[in-house]
């Protein structure tokens, strides 16, 4: 019987599909291949995982063939036959394994950046292209930016650590903004889409606007640090709107375009105006 690599054997130890290093040459192609496989049992079939080394690696190879065929018959024959899907995780172990293969994969992840980037940079310029809000007194900070709603929200929060969701539940009592101390959630129309958000700080309550608005909800907020900085991927964009420093703030959202953020090509069509002021009340007021 040829050799078997053990997975928790030292030469094991630098080959992770999560890590991302990639194998400098043959050999280490191969040992690559041979202790990822060992160490996930969802890779290959369970008969595969004490043959020798040589014959995992023979059996490697023919996969890395199949996934560069790619032809539906085939993988679905060798579904059949050995039980082995070429899903992410295996194919990634195929790239360990095969020049091909991870040549491949690299040039799809370049495709997948380049197109995320776009997607990323269409977002930005349609916020960027919106009129600016003109608020009816002049706010002491005022910034605006596009956020990336994650969960059907965007959140905002002091201090070092996410907030565990309280604010995110309070949300959905009024359908557009929760706050809980130290953080705020505004819902969005999606689960996962761009928004355009614009934030203004007062030092003295602004006036109600309503006009161009489907939403406008105003709820207490209490801030512990007197620091609202971290607005999901744009908090460079976004100054700190709370101008007296910890304490007491009333919250006011507005809202529109929750019907055309639901459409083909909806992403970065929902905006959101966000006041806040220095305020004691903790009651919720539907003011549209």
């Amino acid at each position: 019987m040829g050799k078997v690599t053990e997975a928790a054997e030292e030469k094991c130890r630098p080959w992770n599909l999560r890590h991302g290093t990639r194998p400098a040459g043959r050999t280490d192609r191969e040992t690559a291949f041979v202790c990822v496989a060992r160490r996930n049992s969802r890779l290959l079939p369970r008969r595969f995982r004490d043959v020798p080394d040589a014959e995992l690696v023979a059996f490697g190879r023919s996969l890395c063939g199949a996934s560069m065929r790619a032809d539906p018959k085939e993988l679905e024959r060798l579904r059949g036959e050995t039980g082995v899907t070429l899903g992410i995780e295996t194919t990634q172990a195929l790239a360990l394994l095969c020049p091909d293969v991870d040549a491949r994969e690299q040039a799809e992840e370049k495709r997948q950046d380049a197109e995320n980037d776009g997607f990323i940079a269409t977002a930005k310029k349609r916020c960027a292209s919106l009129p600016p809000h003109r608020p009816r007194i002049r706010p002491a900070v005022q910034g605006a930016a596009s956020m990336w709603s994650d969960y059907g929200a965007v959140t905002a929060f002091e201090g070092e650590e996410p907030p565990e969701g309280a604010a995110l539940d309070k949300a959905f009592g009024n359908d557009l903004v929760g706050a809980a101390e130290g953080e705020l959630a505004i819902l969005t129309a999606d689960e996962a889409m761009h928004v355009c958000v614009t934030v203004e700080g007062y030092g003295t309550r602004p006036p109600v606007e309503r006009e161009g608005w489907e939403k406008v909800v105003e709820i207490g907020y209490t801030s512990p640090e007197g620091e609202l900085t971290h607005w999901a991927e744009a908090a460079a964009d976004l100054p700190n709107p709370l101008v007296k420093g910890p304490g007491r703030y009333r919250v006011r959202v507005h809202m529109r375009g929750a019907d055309a953020a639901m459409k083909d090509d909806g992403d970065a069509r929902q905006r959101f105006l966000v006041m806040i002021f220095p305020g004691s009340s903790r009651r919720t007021e539907i003011l549209r």
